[in-house]
């Protein structure tokens, strides 16, 4: 931070500014507000709004961040602001700074995971396995994070093959929304949308941004912010 006496007296300050840290706080917060909905839910099964509200933007906070955290990784690099990359060897910092500056709208523009593993074959770190661990449930986070940025009015059936598909992929990664417990609603969005689906993503989220900080010796803000 920064700053000057202006002409009226005033201070001019410059700040850094990192969302990633807000976008994580969001989400954690959402999955929590979620989770105290359903802890102790006895009764018949019940649609809630407020605890839809929190688990679909638990979601968007999580891809939020996801995509902050590593642009922000490149804008540290690009524009010489290195607090954060001090552990990287110059060489690394300036890759990382000249692929982002040389086609900044392409690279920019890409998939979110696409730009982690370019990253970390820019630092010349090892890969992500593309079908494994963290990448996988990453994956799967963004996907439903589309569906709900995505959405469109439909009719569907609780045994279609997008709700069999959506099951197959995540009901073994979080478990079911307690409120609507032995309804026999759609899978997606209201048994898939519970308080388990967003406390996961959080730790989907963390398991790249955690892992990529790793293997390229950066650090990030999240990692120090304290709200």
């Amino acid at each position: 931070m920064t700053g000057a006496i202006g002409a009226a007296g005033a201070i001019g300050v410059s700040m850094r500014l990192y969302f990633s840290s807000y976008h994580l706080w969001g989400a954690r917060h959402f999955a929590e507000q979620a989770a105290q909905n359903e802890v102790g839910h006895v009764g018949p099964p019940k649609f809630d709004v407020l605890h839809r509200a929190y688990v679909v933007n638990c979601l968007l906070s999580t891809v939020a961040f996801l995509e902050a955290v590593i642009n922000e990784f490149f804008d540290d690099a690009a524009d010489g602001h290195f607090n954060y990359l001090s552990d990287m060897s110059g060489n690394h910092r300036q890759a990382v700074a000249d692929f982002w500056k040389m086609k900044p709208q392409r690279l920019e523009r890409s998939s979110i995971l696409y730009k982690y593993q370019f990253a970390l074959l820019a630092t010349g770190c090892r890969q992500f396995d593309e079908g494994g661990a963290p990448l996988h449930d990453a994956k799967i986070l963004i996907e439903l994070r589309n569906q709900l940025v995505h959405s469109r009015a439909k009719t569907d059936q609780t045994d279609s093959e997008r709700q069999e598909r959506l099951r197959s992929r995540t009901e073994r990664l979080f478990p079911p929304n307690a409120l609507v417990q032995g309804s026999g609603n759609p899978y997606f969005p209201d048994h898939c949308l519970g308080a388990g689906c967003a406390e996961w993503s959080v730790r989907s989220a963390l398991a790249v941004t955690d892992e990529f900080l790793a293997r390229t010796k950066a650090k990030a803000n999240y990692q120090t912010a304290r709200f």
